[in-house]
């Protein structure tokens, strides 16, 4: 008889009870993974498996885990646990909260640990995660045995991709950046960023995100009421591009150049300098939880320029970066941390310069690169370049010369939202198409995400293509959270090249 769908989704808790009290002795297989979509491979995968022990498990990734680039996963986890709970040969399936399966095989200790084949007969290239090795290493510890299924290989990524229906552009891209990864495996490329040394400097940004919903129009005014129902808080500003750096650097060869009126509770910027008297930037933004609509944002700030001490101790860390530093990162939200002396002093000594000026409503307009003499990679979007050529509708690539030859730069980037980028390096001007498919969560942040992944491979790649789709890359991934609740690391990138390009 079969078994309803419902009665094999389990939670790892009472699954573990379940088999302790109703099936002691018996053999258990694991198979673990996102099983976004399944396909032919997986089903011949757990009928091998199935053959080789009494009980077979499945433990799925949950969405927050899966790691495999933009607007993945496709299918949520209650519609992947569902459809596998359908697939005769598995007995139950568990979700999985763990980046891994290193937690499920210690909970379940499994008599066999099942993978396919492809991970058998060449495992360091196909352990993409990195955890396999320590997968390995636990299911033998507990007395079990990993086992290499023979099934023939398909991917869900690769049917994923197929599914996206990629435009011309986009697969002409895919096809420049296959054939560059092929040559410079992104492994390899990564190695070479690792050995740089970064400095920082902009400002720190605490951003305070209130969720509501709508009571309707106010009894007294002609005003919106809405009710609060939670909040969450974030640190803004540069520190989600130093998080990102940290991922990619060790973090003894990051310096940050910021200020703060107070130690920020679980640091992870370093030392940065503390001044009571200064008043921290703080941006809270309402948003209707039901409609995801951006409603009202306030500043608490005070945009004026640094104390004069202050800017002396901002000089002192900027001088010493300047002695040993590859490349030197300027965020710049004009609220008043960067003064005059400041940008002079940045572009006099520094020979490598990514440069990020950013409108908002709180700088009014009045910062942009035009402040600074020079620098070797700018990026900016549609309204920046319009403020800074004092022009509406300017054509982007025309654009991109023009900002190139007067910033004397290397490499100017220029985004235009669902467009992609246009990016230039003087001889060549060329636009690399988005490859964001989904639903937009939040575009707060995928900027900064994309302005840092340039940032870093801009140090150790010179192809236009290939760096505009890394930089798309990461601003697509960047639109799945909100805000800065996440930033983007190195896994990102290496997960998100390796299944996009399959």
């Amino acid at each position: 008889m079969k078994r309803p769908i419902e009665d094999k989704i389990y939670s790892l808790k009472n699954l573990i009870l379940e088999i302790k009290n109703n099936n002691p002795g018996k053999s258990i297989g694991l198979c673990h993974g996102v099983f976004d979509v399944i396909h032919s491979g997986h089903i011949d995968h757990f009928q091998e498996a199935s053959n080789l022990v009494d009980i077979l498990v499945v433990s799925v990734t949950t969405d927050k885990h899966v790691n495999k680039g933009p607007d993945r996963p496709i299918n949520k986890i209650r519609d992947r646990t569902t459809t596998l709970a359908g697939v005769e040969y598995i007995d139950y399936v568990i979700e999985s909260e763990f980046p891994s399966a290193i937690e499920i095989i210690k909970l379940l200790k499994p008599n066999y640990f099942f993978k396919g084949k492809d991970y058998g007969t060449d495992s360091q290239k196909n352990d993409i995660a990195g955890n396999l090795n320590e997968e390995k290493r636990v299911v033998v510890s507990l007395g079990g045995q990993v086992y290499f299924t023979k099934t023939e290989l398909r991917s869900s990524s690769s049917i994923i991709n197929l599914l996206n229906k990629m435009s011309h552009d986009q697969l002409e891209v895919i096809g420049h950046v296959k054939k560059f990864i092929l040559e410079n495996p992104i492994q390899e490329i990564i190695n070479k960023i690792k050995l740089k040394k970064i400095a920082v400097i902009g400002e720190i940004i605490q951003d305070e995100y209130i969720f509501t919903e709508s009571l309707g129009k106010s009894g007294k005014h002609p005003l919106v009421a809405e009710r609060e129902l939670h909040r969450k808080e974030f640190l803004g500003g540069i520190a989600p591009l130093v998080e990102t750096f940290n991922t990619f650097i060790d973090g003894d060869n990051i310096r940050v150049i910021s200020l703060q009126n107070s130690q920020i509770s679980e640091n992870k910027l370093g030392e940065i300098l503390i001044d009571k008297k200064y008043t921290n930037i703080r941006k809270t933004r309402y948003i209707n939880l039901k409609t995801n609509t951006f409603m009202f944002e306030k500043y608490q700030m005070n945009d004026e320029y640094v104390s004069k001490e202050n800017e002396y101790m901002l000089l002192k860390s900027l001088d010493s970066a300047s002695k040993d530093c590859d490349l030197l990162v300027v965020l710049d939200f004009g609220h008043g941390l960067i003064t005059p002396d400041m940008r002079k002093f940045i572009t006099s000594n520094f020979n490598n310069i990514s440069l990020n000026v950013q409108r908002n409503a709180g700088n009014k307009g009045f910062s942009n690169v035009g402040k600074y003499q020079s620098a070797s990679l700018i990026v900016m979007n549609g309204e920046e370049v319009e403020l800074e050529l004092k022009q509406k509708g300017v054509d982007l690539e025309n654009a991109a010369r023009i900002i190139h030859s007067k910033m004397s730069a290397k490499i100017v980037a220029i985004t235009d939202g669902s467009a992609g980028l246009v990016i230039t390096n003087g001889n060549e001007v060329v636009r690399v198409p988005s490859f964001h498919y989904g639903k937009v969560v939040d575009r707060t942040g995928a900027g900064d995400a994309l302005f840092a992944i340039l940032s870093l491979f801009n140090l150790v790649i010179d192809d236009l293509i290939v760096l505009g789709y890394l930089g798309n890359l990461a601003g697509a991934i960047s639109l799945n959270w909100f805000a800065n609740e996440k930033s983007i690391t190195v896994d990102d990138i290496i997960q998100s090249v390796h299944f996009g390009l399959k």
